[in-house]
């Protein structure tokens, strides 16, 4: 059954949560204070708005996609808040606030109403992600020795100047699965490269206790497209491809030598193919919230917990020193 919800901002990611919006029937009125966008959201809605009070019936909106540039999404979330008095959910686009402060604020205000809080970190709804998540949590390759993550791309050096850091930019999401792969304290080391003005490519390292560590390289500078996971386990070796959304598994088994025995890559292994698209998945938890039988996959406290990696790894590069994340 469809669902009342008003989207907020139709810019960069405001086109694509509208396009989903429309598809699922879920798309009551878009509110876009600036002209050009204006004149763009007409094209799938004939209710635009420049200010949410101009929306009609407030009392039958039920959720809101604030899809505005982060400097406001505490003020729009308020807004929001006091303008539709019987909101369910808000989906608020990443990263969910500018620090962990505002952010612990924006978990504040939406438990204080009573308000579920999704975060618009997509690749946590990346079906791919989903299954190998679960087969590190039904253990079925023992637990977890290293992980080694890949985010790169290129972006035009004229376009940096008016985008947030890699960090809040792309990190967020790596962030967020990360912290499903291990528990707090993690101690990570930043170092990073500075264009016009924007941290554009960063290396982290991160140990967590004695027995796991990992790497995560995010870049705004690579001739092509990569979002690669490799992680090593007890039996076997995850890659995962985040594009192409396929876990090949390559088991591992003991070979004999006359004084030891030798653990080797056993075969090529098998390969599990998914499908979906992630910001459908996004939307299809929005609707099980709204429904009253599901819950955020990604919460509030997913979205504090991302910025404090992201505050700890700017420490850590104007330090040079490692920096424990708590959560």
């Amino acid at each position: 059954m469809p669902h009342k919800i008003v989207l907020i901002g139709y810019g960069n990611m405001g086109k694509f949560h509208g396009r989903i919006l429309n598809r699922l029937g879920n798309l009551t009125a878009i509110v876009e204070p600036f002209e050009g966008n204006a004149t763009k959201a007409k094209e799938i809605s004939e209710n635009v708005f420049a200010n949410l009070s101009e929306v009609p019936y407030p009392e039958q909106i039920e959720s809101v996609v604030i899809a505005v540039p982060t400097q406001y999404h505490y003020t729009v979330l308020e807004e929001s808040l006091s303008t539709f008095p019987n909101l369910k959910a808000v989906l608020l686009e990443k990263p969910m606030a500018l620090s962990v402060q505002e952010a612990q604020e924006v978990v504040s205000k939406v438990k204080e109403r009573g308000v579920k809080c999704l975060i618009g970190h997509i690749e946590v709804y990346n079906p791919v992600v989903t299954r190998f998540l679960q087969l590190i949590e039904d253990k079925t390759y023992g637990e977890i020795r290293s992980f080694h993550v890949q985010r790169k791309g290129a972006v035009a050096t004229k376009r940096l100047g008016s985008l947030a850091g890699v960090l809040e930019d792309l990190g967020v999401h790596d962030f967020d699965i990360i912290s499903r792969l291990i528990s707090s304290p993690v101690k990570v080391y930043c170092a990073g490269i500075e264009r016009e003005g924007s941290l554009n490519s960063v290396e982290i390292v991160f140990s967590s206790g004695k027995n796991i560590f990992g790497t995560l390289n995010l870049s705004r500078e690579f001739a092509g497209r990569e979002r690669k996971i490799v992680i090593e386990m007890e039996k076997a070796t995850l890659f995962v491809d985040l594009v192409s959304q396929t876990i090949e598994v390559r088991g591992l088994g003991q070979v004999e030598g006359n004084s030891t025995s030798v653990i080797v890559p056993h075969g090529p292994g098998s390969s599990i193919k998914v499908y979906g698209e992630p910001l459908l998945e996004e939307h299809f938890n929005l609707n099980s919230i709204l429904d009253e039988n599901g819950i955020p996959l990604v919460s509030e406290d997913n979205g504090v917990i991302t910025l404090k990696f992201v505050e700890a790894c700017k420490k850590s590069i104007q330090t040079g020193l490692p920096v424990f994340v708590e959560w």
